[in-house]
This record gives structure tokens, C-alpha cells and sequence, in this order.
């Protein structure tokens, strides 16, 4: 499931640099960019964490829902 999160968010990052690159204005707020990196780290983080694989998944931003 960690995997597939990861992959179903690729393409808001991919996006936003792809915005900043071109010189448009970035879709993602520079704090929703923060917290879509923050969440997508906890989410490779997972494996490391004590308890693993019984450990629940981190909250994920509201605006991703």
C-alpha cells in the first residue's frame, strides 16, 4: 500500500517542478509542497520504523484526499 501511495503522488511532485521550471506559478502552495515531501518521506521511512510491518500508515495531507 506504501508503494502505491508513493507512486499515485509522483505526478504532484512532477508537476510542481514542472511548473517552477517552465517559470508558471506552481499549483502547489509552497506549504502543501512541504507537507506533500514531509508525507511522501514518512512514507519510505516506514520499513525503519520499530514495529514493522504491523505500524499504521502516516496521516496523509487533507488536500490529497
Amino acid at each position: 500500500k506504501r508503494n502505491k501511495i508513493l507512486e499515485d503522488t509522483d505526478w504532484i511532485i512532477t508537476r510542481h517542478f514542472e511548473e517552477k521550471m517552465s517559470g508558471k506559478e506552481p499549483t502547489l502552495s509552497e506549504l502543501d509542497l512541504s507537507k506533500t515531501l514531509k508525507y511522501r518521506q514518512e512514507l519510505r521511512d516506514i520499513p525503519t520504523l520499530e514495529g514493522f510491518p504491523f505500524i499504521s500508515l502516516p496521516q496523509q495531507p487533507s488536500f490529497l484526499e
